[in-house]
Protein backbone atom coordinates (compact mmCIF):
# COMPACT_ATOMS: atom_id res chain seq x y z
CA UNK A 1 0.00 0.00 0.00
CA UNK A 2 1.53 3.26 -1.13
CA UNK A 3 0.93 6.56 0.68
CA UNK A 4 -1.31 8.91 -1.20
CA UNK A 5 0.51 11.66 -3.06
CA UNK A 6 -0.47 15.10 -1.83
CA UNK A 7 -1.12 17.42 -4.79
CA UNK A 8 0.41 20.90 -4.69
CA UNK A 9 -1.84 23.49 -3.13
CA UNK A 10 -3.03 26.07 -5.63
CA UNK A 11 -5.29 28.83 -4.47
CA UNK A 12 -6.17 32.37 -5.49
CA UNK A 13 -6.98 35.01 -2.91
CA UNK A 14 -8.25 38.52 -3.60
CA UNK A 15 -8.05 41.50 -1.27
CA UNK A 16 -9.81 44.81 -1.59
CA UNK A 17 -8.32 47.73 0.31
CA UNK A 18 -9.75 51.17 0.99
CA UNK A 19 -7.45 53.94 2.20
CA UNK A 20 -8.55 57.25 3.73
CA UNK A 21 -6.20 60.19 3.99
CA UNK A 22 -6.15 63.93 4.55
CA UNK A 23 -3.81 66.31 2.79
CA UNK A 24 -1.44 67.91 5.31
CA UNK A 25 0.51 71.12 4.91
CA UNK A 26 3.15 69.92 7.36
CA UNK A 27 3.69 68.24 10.71
CA UNK A 28 3.03 70.42 13.73
CA UNK A 29 5.53 70.82 16.53
CA UNK A 30 5.74 72.89 19.69
CA UNK A 31 8.85 74.96 20.46
CA UNK A 32 9.68 77.25 23.37
CA UNK A 33 10.21 80.93 22.62
CA UNK A 34 11.70 83.66 24.78
CA UNK A 35 10.02 83.68 28.16
CA UNK A 36 9.18 79.99 27.99
CA UNK A 37 5.83 80.40 26.21
CA UNK A 38 5.12 77.68 23.66
CA UNK A 39 4.51 78.58 20.04
CA UNK A 40 3.25 76.39 17.22
CA UNK A 41 5.55 76.04 14.24
CA UNK A 42 4.27 74.26 11.16
CA UNK A 43 7.06 72.57 9.22
CA UNK A 44 7.82 69.14 7.79
CA UNK A 45 9.65 66.95 10.26
CA UNK A 46 11.24 63.55 9.96
CA UNK A 47 9.97 60.89 12.35
CA UNK A 48 11.45 57.49 13.17
CA UNK A 49 9.85 54.16 13.93
CA UNK A 50 10.15 52.98 17.55
CA UNK A 51 9.10 49.55 18.79
CA UNK A 52 9.40 47.17 21.71
CA UNK A 53 8.31 43.53 21.61
CA UNK A 54 8.63 42.63 25.30
CA UNK A 55 11.75 40.63 24.42
CA UNK A 56 9.77 38.08 22.35
CA UNK A 57 7.22 38.79 19.65
CA UNK A 58 4.86 36.10 21.02
CA UNK A 59 4.26 34.55 24.44
CA UNK A 60 1.67 32.35 26.17
CA UNK A 61 -0.82 33.39 28.84
CA UNK A 62 -1.42 30.63 31.42
CA UNK A 63 -4.93 29.84 32.62
CA UNK A 64 -5.92 31.31 35.98
CA UNK A 65 -6.16 29.00 38.96
CA UNK A 66 -9.39 27.02 39.25
CA UNK A 67 -12.12 28.95 41.04
CA UNK A 68 -10.72 32.43 40.16
CA UNK A 69 -13.63 34.86 39.56
CA UNK A 70 -13.81 36.10 35.96
CA UNK A 71 -13.12 39.72 36.96
CA UNK A 72 -10.02 38.61 38.87
CA UNK A 73 -8.61 36.35 36.16
CA UNK A 74 -5.96 38.77 34.93
CA UNK A 75 -2.44 37.87 33.82
CA UNK A 76 0.18 40.65 34.05
CA UNK A 77 3.32 40.88 31.93
CA UNK A 78 5.96 43.45 32.94
CA UNK A 79 9.14 44.37 31.09
CA UNK A 80 11.92 46.92 31.60
CA UNK A 81 13.93 48.51 28.79
CA UNK A 82 15.19 51.88 27.55
CA UNK A 83 14.00 54.33 24.93
CA UNK A 84 17.17 53.53 23.02
CA UNK A 85 16.04 49.90 22.86
CA UNK A 86 12.85 51.01 21.10
CA UNK A 87 14.88 52.71 18.38
CA UNK A 88 17.67 50.19 18.05
CA UNK A 89 15.32 47.21 17.98
CA UNK A 90 14.73 48.09 14.31
CA UNK A 91 18.43 48.35 13.51
CA UNK A 92 19.34 44.65 13.09
CA UNK A 93 22.71 45.37 11.52
CA UNK A 94 21.31 47.56 8.75
CA UNK A 95 23.47 50.38 7.28
CA UNK A 96 21.26 52.87 9.11
CA UNK A 97 22.71 51.57 12.38
CA UNK A 98 25.80 53.68 11.78
CA UNK A 99 23.67 56.79 11.45
CA UNK A 100 21.73 55.97 14.61
CA UNK A 101 24.99 55.46 16.50
CA UNK A 102 25.92 59.08 15.71
CA UNK A 103 22.66 60.22 17.29
CA UNK A 104 22.98 58.12 20.44
CA UNK A 105 23.07 61.13 22.79
CA UNK A 106 20.18 63.07 21.25
CA UNK A 107 16.81 63.25 23.07
CA UNK A 108 13.66 61.98 21.39
CA UNK A 109 10.20 63.51 21.30
CA UNK A 110 7.28 61.08 21.22
CA UNK A 111 4.77 61.70 18.43
CA UNK A 112 2.53 58.62 18.57
CA UNK A 113 2.43 55.27 20.37
CA UNK A 114 0.16 52.35 19.61
CA UNK A 115 -0.16 49.11 21.56
CA UNK A 116 -0.58 45.82 19.71
CA UNK A 117 -2.20 42.88 21.50
CA UNK A 118 -4.77 40.19 20.71
CA UNK A 119 -8.48 40.38 21.41
CA UNK A 120 -10.66 39.43 23.10
CA UNK A 121 -8.40 38.68 26.07
CA UNK A 122 -6.27 41.84 25.86
CA UNK A 123 -7.23 44.39 28.49
CA UNK A 124 -4.61 46.99 27.61
CA UNK A 125 -1.13 48.20 28.37
CA UNK A 126 0.70 51.03 30.10
CA UNK A 127 4.12 52.65 29.49
CA UNK A 128 5.87 54.36 32.41
CA UNK A 129 8.99 56.52 32.63
CA UNK A 130 10.78 54.45 35.28
CA UNK A 131 13.14 57.34 36.11
CA UNK A 132 10.35 59.81 37.00
CA UNK A 133 7.40 57.37 37.49
CA UNK A 134 5.41 59.45 34.99
CA UNK A 135 2.76 57.55 33.02
CA UNK A 136 3.54 58.18 29.36
CA UNK A 137 0.80 56.17 27.67
CA UNK A 138 -2.14 54.04 28.82
CA UNK A 139 -4.04 52.08 26.16
CA UNK A 140 -7.31 50.31 26.97
CA UNK A 141 -9.29 48.16 24.55
CA UNK A 142 -12.70 49.57 23.59
CA UNK A 143 -15.67 47.89 21.92
CA UNK A 144 -17.85 49.40 19.20
CA UNK A 145 -21.51 50.17 19.82
CA UNK A 146 -23.25 50.17 16.43
CA UNK A 147 -23.13 49.08 12.81
CA UNK A 148 -21.49 52.34 11.74
CA UNK A 149 -18.04 52.26 10.14
CA UNK A 150 -15.24 52.35 12.75
CA UNK A 151 -17.80 51.80 15.54
CA UNK A 152 -18.85 48.23 14.73
CA UNK A 153 -20.26 46.37 17.72
CA UNK A 154 -18.50 43.16 18.72
CA UNK A 155 -15.18 44.58 17.46
CA UNK A 156 -12.42 45.83 19.74
CA UNK A 157 -9.89 48.53 19.02
CA UNK A 158 -6.96 50.11 20.85
CA UNK A 159 -6.95 53.94 20.71
CA UNK A 160 -3.31 55.10 20.42
CA UNK A 161 -1.58 57.82 22.40
CA UNK A 162 -0.97 60.91 20.27
CA UNK A 163 0.82 64.15 21.08
CA UNK A 164 0.98 67.55 19.40
CA UNK A 165 -0.16 71.10 20.10
CA UNK A 166 -2.92 72.54 22.26
CA UNK A 167 -4.41 73.99 19.05
CA UNK A 168 -4.89 70.42 17.85
CA UNK A 169 -6.43 69.40 21.18
CA UNK A 170 -3.45 67.19 21.99
CA UNK A 171 -1.07 66.88 24.93
CA UNK A 172 2.43 68.28 24.61
CA UNK A 173 4.84 65.59 23.37
CA UNK A 174 7.11 64.06 26.04
CA UNK A 175 10.80 64.80 25.47
CA UNK A 176 13.01 61.99 26.77
CA UNK A 177 16.75 61.36 26.90
CA UNK A 178 17.67 58.42 24.70
CA UNK A 179 18.72 56.31 27.71
CA UNK A 180 15.47 56.88 29.66
CA UNK A 181 14.47 53.74 31.58
CA UNK A 182 10.97 52.53 30.73
CA UNK A 183 8.60 50.03 32.31
CA UNK A 184 5.71 48.52 30.40
CA UNK A 185 2.81 46.52 31.78
CA UNK A 186 0.29 44.48 29.80
CA UNK A 187 -2.90 42.90 31.16
CA UNK A 188 -4.82 39.98 29.66
CA UNK A 189 -7.88 38.12 30.86
CA UNK A 190 -6.84 34.52 31.54
CA UNK A 191 -10.10 32.77 32.29
CA UNK A 192 -8.76 30.40 29.63
CA UNK A 193 -5.19 29.88 28.42
CA UNK A 194 -3.99 31.77 25.33
CA UNK A 195 -1.09 30.83 23.06
CA UNK A 196 0.91 33.03 20.71
CA UNK A 197 -0.38 36.39 21.96
CA UNK A 198 1.50 39.67 21.56
CA UNK A 199 2.33 42.79 23.55
CA UNK A 200 4.08 45.28 21.29
CA UNK A 201 4.56 49.05 21.48
CA UNK A 202 4.85 50.64 18.04
CA UNK A 203 5.09 54.33 17.32
CA UNK A 204 6.85 57.32 15.86
CA UNK A 205 9.34 59.72 17.44
CA UNK A 206 11.38 62.70 16.29
CA UNK A 207 14.69 64.07 17.49
CA UNK A 208 13.76 66.85 19.92
CA UNK A 209 16.72 69.08 19.01
CA UNK A 210 15.74 69.50 15.37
Amino acid sequence: MHPQAIPPLVDTVYFKWRFYYETAEGASRTDSVEGGAPSLVVAPRETHHIEWQFGHIEYSVPKAAAGTPADKAVHTLTTNFTLRDMLWAQCSGAPSCDEWAKNDARPLQLVMLGFHCHSPACLGGKLINADTHEELCHVTSLAGHSAAAQDEEDYLWLPPCQWGSAAEGLRAPPVLPIHTNLTSIKWANNSVAHFGVMAIWQGRAAYADE
